[in-house]
Formats: structure tokens, sequence, C-alpha cells
């Protein structure tokens, strides 16, 4: 890519959020094996948001958010989460037993 449109490009992403946001992630967002994993990571756009204003910025004030965002892994997150937390529903198709009370 030109140099100069590659510089654009980045001063738009870096003075865009949303855009920041969505250029770094959108591809894991659309592509995700499950909607869960997709809302999770859209869910994270905030957050991330909030830590580079509230953490990095003051420690750092000449950072980057298109690097910051760079170094995330929405993916790690997830994978941390418990199954009932990431949406999985493992007894779906396993209801629980019921019993019938014997006559005797």
């Amino acid at each position: 890519m030109d140099p100069f449109l590659q510089a654009l490009v980045n001063q738009f992403l870096a003075s865009n959020p949303g855009a920041a946001f969505w250029n770094v992630f959108g591809n894991q967002i659309t592509s995700a094996p499950n909607r869960n994993l997709g809302s999770f990571i859209k869910g994270q756009q905030d957050d991330y948001q909030n830590e580079f204003i509230g953490q990095v910025l003051p420690a750092n004030p000449s950072a980057n958010y298109l690097d910051f965002l760079r170094g995330k892994s929405p993916m790690d997150a997830f994978n941390m989460l418990t199954p009932n937390q990431r949406g999985e529903r493992p007894g779906m198709f396993a209801p629980s037993v019921k019993y019938v009370p014997s006559p005797f």
C-alpha cells in the first residue's frame, strides 16, 4: 500500500475508536463459529476503550489505540469463561432425569 495512504488510514483509525475496533476485530466477529463469541467480542469494545483511556493513556500519553487493540486477544478472555458464561448448554440435549414415584 502507498505509504501516504497507509498513514492516512492509520490517522483515521487512531482518531476513530469504533473504526479501529472493527478494523482489528471485525473479521473475528463476522467469522465467529458461534454468535456467543461474536457478541462477546463486540461487548469488549467499551471495556477496551475504557481500559485504554483509564489505564494506558495516563501512563503513556503518546500511546496509540490501534496498537493497543492489536495487542489484545478477546479469544483468550472468552476461553477463560466458564462454559455456562460462554453460552454453552451441554445439558440441553440430555435433559435431567425425571423420576416416577413408586406406588409401593
